[in-house]
């Protein structure tokens, strides 16, 4: 008896082999009038590309003149070739180099320094845009902000802001750029679309960060000299709220549900905790010597290990 087996690999897949076995012994009906045109009119195609899913129906077979099956003939090109995962785009870091007045660009691929782009006097933050194709530059000295233009690493834009920018940061929604002013103890409110300040927003003295909320509805500011946190609604661009934090708080940092702020108190050697729904804090937590900055995981707490007396799905 001549047994009839599936092709080794699987017509239009990676070239992942099939799994072994032996054929049914009862191979199904060919169909009539209709239906799936099945491998050597016997067993049909199931084929799996782990790159993309696919499974042509049908492979049709040819019959020779002196009554011998051929091969399956090849699936065309539309159904045999699986679209080619594109490369995983190039990631890069960007600096802000005060004493040179200039940005870096380093890919990170390499860890290759790549680009220098000239920007103002003394950049003291730099940021991403949410898209990717914009980076800002706080140019401390200069009292401006630079855009650049991501694709060719070039200034496009500078745009006046208050005096002495220390930290900018850019909404979710890619349609505004927050500049916060040390000197000038405000916040500059940028539209990113024309690059330029829509509205200036008073904070408490010597503002060293800004923050603005996943949800795009508040903006943080990091008050150093007044020991506190202002709550900025980004809708009217309005302070409704203070929170008294540590001593000189240099940092804010939101929370990915947008419920929690936390300021790290530089002399106050401590990270305090606020609750955004009362705006009060629910509190403090020791740290090292002079925290100057706070971030967040992107994974959220890790999880809990399982103990013995978990439940198991069966």
């Amino acid at each position: 008896m001549m047994t009839r087996t599936r092709p080794a690999v699987c017509p239009g897949s990676d070239g992942a082999p099939l799994p072994s076995g032996r054929p049914s012994a009862s191979p199904p009906p060919r169909p009539r009038g209709g239906g799936a045109v099945r491998i050597n009119e016997e067993f049909p195609v199931a084929c799996h590309s782990r790159l993309s899913p696919c499974r042509p129906e049908a492979v049709p077979s040819r019959r020779r003149t002196d009554g011998r099956r051929r091969l399956p003939c090849p699936l065309t090109a539309s159904a045999a070739s699986a679209p080619v995962r594109a490369a995983a785009p190039p990631v890069y870091a960007y600096t802000a180099d005060i004493n040179a007045g200039s940005g870096s660009v380093i890919d990170t691929a390499t860890n290759a320094f790549t680009a220098t782009v000239p920007v103002g006097n003394a950049p003291q933050s730099v940021t991403l845009s949410p898209d990717g194709t914009r980076v800002y530059t706080a140019n401390y000295l200069d009292d401006t902000v630079s855009v650049i233009d991501t694709a060719t690493n070039t200034v496009t834009d500078t745009v006046s802001v208050g005096r002495s920018p220390a930290s900018v940061k850019v909404s979710p929604d890619n349609s505004r750029l927050y500049a916060v002013n040390y000197i000038g103890d405000s916040v500059s409110v940028i539209d990113t679309a024309t690059n330029t300040v829509t509205a200036t927003v008073p904070v408490g003295n010597a503002p060293q960060s800004v923050a603005v909320s996943p949800d795009g509805t508040r903006a943080y500011t990091a008050d150093s000299d007044a020991n506190q946190v202002s709550v900025i609604d980004t809708a009217t661009n309005t302070v409704t709220g203070t929170v008294s934090v540590g001593r000189s708080p240099a940092s804010v940092v939101v929370s990915p549900d947008s419920s929690t702020v936390y300021a790290a108190n530089s002399y106050g050697d401590s990270l305090s905790v606020i609750d955004t729904a009362t705006h009060t804090v629910t509190g403090t937590i020791p740290t090292g010597n002079l925290p100057r900055s706070v971030t967040l995981s992107r994974d959220g707490p890790a999880p809990t290990p399982p103990t013995s007396s978990t439940t198991r799905c069966r």
